[in-house]
């Protein structure tokens, strides 16, 4: 209850949860109102019972009926909605105040953010939440009733199908398991018959077959496991039809047993026909209640783990969090990486060895080395999302572990290989916040990175959305055009320090350089860095760094390491060969 309690903590709407419990109270009544109705009814036919009374109940018991259960969906439905958009916001604003650098594994967090944690947010749990009070309004004052008629036969009557009633869902219960064993058992014998199948049809494994003499081995093979599939799946079907067997005859047995039971008190003058009809409704509305609150419970507390797990997403905080107050940073003059190297978690692998090079600004930095030689981590670091291993990254010469990282990332304009827009409009993801004096410096980088026709091109311009995830009419663009717009977007933030890694790798390589080109000029007051694989695009640099398995081989302008002959010059003559050959 404690855990239930906290639910709902978070609500703030009472409107809607004075009106949801109100009209879930009505519509918990109902199904004993209806009973009384129809003793009302009966007792009138009978003559026992005034004509008044009887058009009051039948009123009251109508509207009830009428009116109850839609306004008590309605306004559930709305509590929900309400309650799953405050789960997801919050959700929202937890995944992005939560550091990047989580001491959480990565793998653990995305299997609680794509599985079950998201399912926890679902308001299906809440509703079954909430019929767990008319169900049980419905037990309590049918018993209520049963007690004030002062039949013991009848109390002993409700206590066994109480019973029985647990029986049922025991065996309910054993469903799921017996059909998910089942399926299994159906997918593995699909699978190796589909084999055996792809064995008679590919004739290249028909021919190896009968060439090895394999055709007796193979047949006892599939003879066997056809047989084994048959014993296990024949047991499972036998003990699910047992179970249906058992839930059908044990949710008879109260009908069965209260039939008998009124017939023979009819017969003996005990009980008026009004009095077994009342008797036998009765039993179907605690037997259906007692069956609805046990299934519902049983899933609820599937909800309530599932919660736990998303008030534990909530509270998670970092070792980087506890520490000392950190330091707010301005604009980046200078970053030294201080006998630097870095291993990932659970690898003896160091994948960065001993980095030692500092970035000046205004320098415009290329990082080059083949794929796997530590240039995305190296970014990593820089960026702060990971920490080192060894060593030190100081930024304006402070130790970037004490440097509050929301300021560090102000002055950080960033473009990685595999960065996508958001569905919102490009405006909207060039220019976050509409300010009127950005609009002319929008116009002004959109003409000199020559990309103010391929706007123009687009259904509603630059304000057309891109997918369709928020509109019918969004557009997809080609990788090149993603990445020339977010290059546009990063030159948008006044920043400090650019990034590019790997930033323009879906463009043809003169329509990189040339993007390279004016990406450099626009910024050319201001520190940047450019991790490529493409070494024409480093002659426009001050310094080239030229990273190997993990280690930093060489440092110099695109000339001088030319003339020295070594890892970079190879690398730049094949690649020129390469495209000199194209």
């Amino acid at each position: 209850m404690k855990k239930i309690g906290s639910i709902y903590r978070h609500y703030s709407n009472r409107k809607l949860i004075s009106l949801t419990v109100i009209f879930t109270l009505i519509y918990a009544i109902l199904p004993v109102s209806s009973v009384m109705f129809l003793k009302g009814f009966l007792n009138y036919i009978e003559g026992v019972s005034n004509l008044q009374l009887t058009i009051v109940s039948s009123v009251f018991y109508l509207l009830l009926s009428f009116l109850g259960p839609p306004l008590s969906q309605i306004f559930e439905t709305e509590l929900a909605e309400f309650r799953l958009s405050y789960l997801v916001t919050s959700y929202f604003e937890k995944t992005i105040d939560l550091p990047i650098e989580s001491t959480i594994s990565e793998k653990d967090l995305t299997t609680n953010r794509n599985g079950e944690l998201f399912s926890a947010q679902s308001w299906k749990g809440y509703q079954r939440l909430m019929k767990l009070v008319p169900s049980s309004l419905a037990i309590i004052s049918s018993l209520v009733l049963i007690a004030i008629m002062n039949d013991n036969l009848t109390r002993v009557f409700m206590i066994v199908m109480t019973l029985l009633a647990l029986l049922v869902h025991y065996f309910n219960g054993k469903i799921p398991e017996l059909n998910l064993a089942i399926d299994v058992l159906a997918q593995s014998q699909k699978n190796y018959t589909g084999f055996y199948s792809s064995v008679l049809t590919d004739s290249k494994m028909l021919r190896e077959v009968k060439s090895s003499s394999y055709e007796n081995f193979v047949q006892k093979k599939l003879s066997d496991r056809l047989l084994q599939f048959y014993e296990l799946s024949t047991n499972k079907i036998n003990q699910y039809g047992l179970n249906l067997l058992y839930i059908s005859v044990l949710s008879a047995l109260p009908y069965l047993t209260g039939i008998i039971l009124i017939l023979l008190g009819v017969h003996s003058g005990y009980l008026r026909v009004t009095d077994g009809i009342f008797y036998l409704s009765m039993i179907k509305v605690v037997q259906d209640n007692i069956s609805k609150l046990l299934k519902n419970g049983e899933k609820i507390k599937t909800d309530i783990r599932l919660y736990d797990l998303y008030e534990d997403f909530l509270c998670l905080t970092t070792t980087y969090q506890n520490e000392v107050q950190k330091v707010s940073i301005g604009e980046i003059n200078k970053v030294e990486f201080v006998d630097v190297s870095y291993k990932y978690p659970n690898s003896d692998q160091y994948v960065l060895k001993d980095i030692k090079y500092c970035f000046e600004s205004p320098n415009r930095v290329a990082i080059v080395g083949e794929s796997g030689s530590g240039k995305t981590t190296l970014i990593k670091l820089l960026c702060g999302f990971i920490r080192p291993t060894v060593g030190q990254i100081l930024v304006n010469g402070i130790d970037l572990n004490k440097i509050d990282l929301k300021s560090y990332h102000q002055q950080l304009a960033t473009v990685f290989q595999k960065t996508d827009f958001l569905a919102f409009t490009f405006r909207e993801n060039v220019l976050p916040k509409f300010d009127c004096s950005q609009i002319k410096r929008l116009d002004t980088l959109i003409k000199e990175l020559e990309i103010q026709d391929m706007i123009r091109n687009l259904p509603q311009g630059i304000d057309s959305h891109y997918t369709k995830y928020l509109s019918e009419e969004g557009v997809q663009l080609s990788g090149g055009q993603v990445q020339m717009l977010l290059l546009l977007r990063s030159m948008m933030k006044d920043s400090s320090l650019y990034i590019l890694d790997e930033a323009t790798s879906a463009m043809d390589i003169n329509n990189e350089v040339k993007t390279i080109r004016e990406f450099l000029k626009i910024t050319s007051e201001k520190m940047s860095i450019i991790v490529t694989h493409r070494l024409l695009a480093t002659k426009f640099s001050d310094d080239i760094l030229v990273l190997d398995n993990g280690e930093l081989v060489e440092t110099g302008k695109h000339q001088e390491l030319l003339e020295n002959n070594g890892y970079y010059a190879d690398l730049y003559k094949l690649q020129n060969k390469g495209y000199g050959e194209e």
